[in-house]
């Protein structure tokens, strides 16, 4: 995460409304106050999903996708064992799905060890049987504005999530079956509806694993729940908006600004500004790749008054600039320009 600092360069926001009248968790039960704030998280995730067509497997095989980010592989049928990065391989049955959460090479082959060399997942012998011993289904995960930090950094570097776990939640097994559908009837519906699915998909398995993760959580999920910290964490994921200083953070989690600053950084792994700028910008990136606000009321909606200031800090943070961003990525829906940037 870029240490800069998000705070308006010119100008002033509005101000923070009192603590009393920004703190949820009086009237929430703490499960209930997390469970919030999880999908709040979630909800900053900007991310693509995009497929590769399914590939069947017979006899001895081995095949491998390089991610640059992250990804996912789904058993579609049969049995196999699968692997990413430097991680051992584990076995896979029908209707298990393996999310990798860094850049690494995932492999999938039909015996742990002594397999043969890898084909790439490109290749299209790998379609040669109609009926093999499996099938599988792989996507690569893509964050244009880069991966988000506090979500991924504290994750596993790849979550294997069974099938036959009876943990596993009903919505996320519909999700895989609607998946598998979607991509073997590739060439009859829309890639559109193939990747939103995709990515509920994701977003679901994400939840699912940081619920059950009990005291294993990663910080920043327990820092979400914290009696004190927590409030602070909603209300900066709400209203990035508003002109907050680290006395008015430490003030809503009644704490002294140092106690905080630390309380903060150990539950999250950044600073409580770094946060805040990721917000931020991520709000911000999101807004200009709609294509349905101009650059002052997106800058306005992120906490500065002067586009300019904004500009400058958009892009400290991402390398581009605002105007670009939009004039690539945020034109209208139905604009057929858009297509040659996807």
């Amino acid at each position: 995460m870029a240490n800069l600092d998000p705070s308006p360069l010119s100008g002033a926001p509005r101000r923070a409304d009192p603590p009393d009248a920004a703190r949820p968790h009086a009237a929430t039960a703490p499960g209930q106050a997390g469970e919030a704030r999880l999908d709040l998280f979630l909800d900053t995730l900007r991310f693509r999903v995009r497929f590769e067509p399914e590939r069947t497997f017979s006899g001895d095989w081995q095949a491998r996708l390089p991610l640059k980010e992250a990804g996912f592989l789904i058993l579609s049928s049969g049995g196999g064992w699968a692997s990413a990065g430097s991680e051992p391989p584990g076995p896979l049955t029908q209707g298990d799905l393996l999310i990798v959460t860094r850049p690494a090479t995932l492999r999938l082959a039909s015996q742990p060890e002594h397999a043969p060399e890898p084909r790439d997942w490109s290749d299209a012998g790998l379609l040669a049987e109609p009926f093999g011993d499996a099938r599988a289904i792989v996507a690569s995960i893509e964050f244009p504005d880069g991966p988000p930090g506090p979500l991924l950094r504290l994750l596993p570097d790849q979550l294997v999530l069974k099938a036959a776990d009876s943990g596993r939640s009903g919505t996320l097994s519909r999700l895989v079956r609607l998946v598998i559908d979607e991509v073997r009837d590739a060439g009859a519906r829309d890639g559109a509806v193939r990747e939103r699915i995709g990515s509920a998909l994701v977003l679901e398995a994400l939840r699912q694993v940081l619920e059950r993760q009990g005291d294993a959580r990663p910080g920043w999920w327990r820092g979400a729940a914290d009696h004190d910290i927590g409030p602070v964490v909603e209300q900066l994921l709400r209203r990035p908006e508003q002109d907050w200083s680290i006395a008015a953070m430490a003030e809503l989690g009644a704490m002294s600004r140092s106690t905080f600053a630390r309380r903060f950084q150990e539950a999250l792994g950044c600073a409580p500004m770094d946060f805040l700028l990721e917000v931020r910008m991520r709000r911000a990136s999101a807004r200009l790749t709609s294509g349905e606000s101009d650059l002052k009321s997106v800058a306005r909606d992120v906490g500065y008054r002067s586009t300019a200031a904004f500009s400058a800090a958009f892009k400290r943070w991402s390398g581009r600039t605002p105007s670009d961003v939009r004039s690539t990525e945020g034109r209208p829906a139905d604009d057929p320009r858009r297509e040659a940037f996807r």
